[in-house]
């Protein structure tokens, strides 16, 4: 679902080649009577944004200062939806892989004194809504477990901020803290798809039959330097944000998912993700530039052949009606197999092809996503499509 998004962007609103002035309004939204003042700029925004049928509103207001909000631009003429910032930015700028991001915010209105804000989005359904969240200052967000722990369970991190040295600056405190890329906000991708609360990802669209309930997701254990032992599991996700030494990794690691095992990197970092009833998901990444081999696992009918599978993924996109999947193949030659191919066009970040393997009752399919550096993912690439397989009992 796409509608049009009015973004008050921390009180500074891009009209034209101007700028008006909202900040009182969003300052003092707690004050019917103080915020008065920024009424007849509120009016002005309207008067140039007539189509808007959603405001982003701060992701830390609750219920009575989002109301206040939606009442003052019902009296400036227009009968806007509140969607909280963080909820467009996911939706505006995560590719269709992920299943939960980050979204870090580098100033809090009313203003709280500098402090930062991060919230979990999870998408669920196709939809994202917010998760758990912390507000910090700065300079404690290195050494706040609670961060540590938003940052572990995030596919992709977002920084946004009226500052553009604020958000550089969170951006190099979530790679020197954490050990993740985050990327600074795009406020014009923001403002043109931030209204695509809901849309079918790549995953979905190879979904097969629905399966039983999944396992709960696992979640991997970063530990102390004393235990020796569980320092060898840790050290693949660890490596990239703490500098002691440490035992080297393999080259390479069979990996499974699902009933799959997959060829990758021994240091990539690996995350299992939300895929609801389609079947399971995981995310490697490079630590260094974000290089991504996602594999998507689902069952399908036992009648099923890559033909088949072929067309049904066809007429899905078909349906899609857009240009978010291209140079669709139904028959591919890949890394030494038959395949499926197609490439998805994400709102933001790079292109990701993906490769589906029918393998007998199971559809394996693999996205790989080239990372911000020089090295070319297709290596990766060609080794775990080559790979994947069902794990024979």
């Amino acid at each position: 679902m796409t509608a049009p998004v009015l973004d008050l962007a921390y009180g500074r609103v891009m009209c034209g080649d101007g700028v008006l002035d909202v900040l009182p309004m969003l300052e003092e939204i707690d004050s019917e009577e103080r915020r008065g003042v920024a009424r007849s700029a509120l009016i002005e925004v309207v008067r140039r944004h007539p189509w808007a049928s959603r405001v982003l509103v701060p992701t830390v207001w609750g219920p009575v200062r989002t109301a206040a909000m939606v009442a003052e631009l019902r009296d400036a003429g227009v009968a806007a939806e509140p969607l909280p910032r963080a909820v467009a930015i996911a939706a505006s700028h995560a590719d269709a892989a992920a299943a939960s991001c980050l979204v870090v915010e580098t100033s809090l209105l009313p203003s709280t004194g500098g402090h930062w804000s991060a919230h979990l989005l999870v998408r669920r359904d196709g939809e994202w809504t917010v998760g758990t969240g912390e507000v910090t200052l700065p300079g404690r967000i290195p050494v706040d477990p609670g961060w540590a722990r938003l940052a572990e369970r995030a596919d992709a991190v977002f920084v946004d901020g009226p500052d553009p040295a604020a958000v550089q600056r969170a951006v190099r405190v979530m790679a020197d803290a954490f050990g993740v890329r985050a990327d600074a906000v795009d406020r014009e991708v923001l403002a043109e798809y931030g209204g695509r609360t809901r849309l079918a990802c790549g995953a979905d669209l190879l979904a097969g039959l629905p399966l039983p309930p999944v396992a709960p997701r696992k979640r991997s254990a970063r530990a102390p330097a004393v235990v020796a032992a569980m320092l060898l599991v840790a050290a693949a996700g660890a490596a990239a944000w703490t500098h002691w030494p440490r035992a080297a990794v393999p080259a390479t690691q069979t990996a499974q998912v699902g009933s799959v095992t997959v060829e990758v990197p021994g240091a990539w970092r690996r995350t299992d993700q939300q895929a609801g009833a389609g079947g399971q998901r995981v995310v490697f990444a490079a630590p260094g530039d974000g290089r991504r081999v996602i594999v998507a696992v689902s069952r399908l009918r036992s009648s099923a052949t890559r033909e088949s599978v072929a067309q049904s993924l066809r007429n899905r996109i078909a349906q899609r009606g857009d240009d978010a999947v291209a140079e669709f193949s139904a028959d591919l030659e890949y890394a030494g197999r038959r395949v499926i191919g197609y490439r998805e066009n994400p709102v933001s970040g790079a292109p990701v092809a993906w490769y589906v393997v029918v393998d007998g009752s199971t559809q394996v399919s693999v996205g790989c996503q080239p990372g911000t550096g020089e090295v070319s993912i297709d290596e990766v690439c060609r080794a775990a499509v080559g790979s994947a397989g069902s794990v024979r009992e």
